[in-house]
């Protein structure tokens, strides 16, 4: 009986939301079509997971509305670059956290890094450097005063 409760209750997970606010972590589930034959998930899929907690943490920073702050403030956030070190490999149906951080603020970019984790263990690390630029010209462009304000508390201090 304990077991069909269990499934009941992972069935009504929903497949991806947001577990806390300060730090920002938001929780996905690895679906079967995220997988390889044997199981375990494509390395490609973890970019998508990483910009996926991304726009949602910017979702969360910016209230809601990631598209009407482009359109305000005539910016837009490509990634740069993007890097990532594997620790564990995740399977079908696992529940992960990706905790997003600010690790730097220059003039035209920023960087996030992700924390990858399954129940306490380590999955993964990302780096993503993303500069902003205006829509359409995909020209630098400084970052904005209010997304630098918005980025504060969420910002990692590296230690020296």
């Amino acid at each position: 009986m304990d077991s069909i409760r269990e499934n009941a209750a992972r069935a009504e997970e929903p497949m991806q939301y947001v577990r806390s606010h300060r730090p920002f972590v938001l929780r996905q589930t690895v679906k079967w079509s995220d997988c390889d034959p044997a199981g375990v998930v494509y390395t490609g899929r973890f970019v998508e997971y990483v910009t996926t907690a991304f726009r949602a943490f910017l979702a969360h920073i910016l209230d809601g509305d990631v598209e009407a702050y482009v359109a305000r403030y005539k910016v837009d956030f490509p990634a740069k670059a993007i890097s990532f070190v594997f620790d564990s490999s995740l399977r079908p149906d696992d529940k992960f956290d990706i905790e997003v951080r600010v690790a730097g603020i220059r003039n035209t970019t920023f960087e996030c890094q992700f924390v990858g984790t399954h129940g306490e263990k380590p999955c993964f690390t990302s780096r993503m450097t993303t500069i902003c630029v205006l829509p359409g010209e995909r020209k630098a462009v400084r970052v904005p005063d209010s997304l630098r304000d918005k980025f504060e508390p969420h910002l990692v201090i590296a230690p020296q």
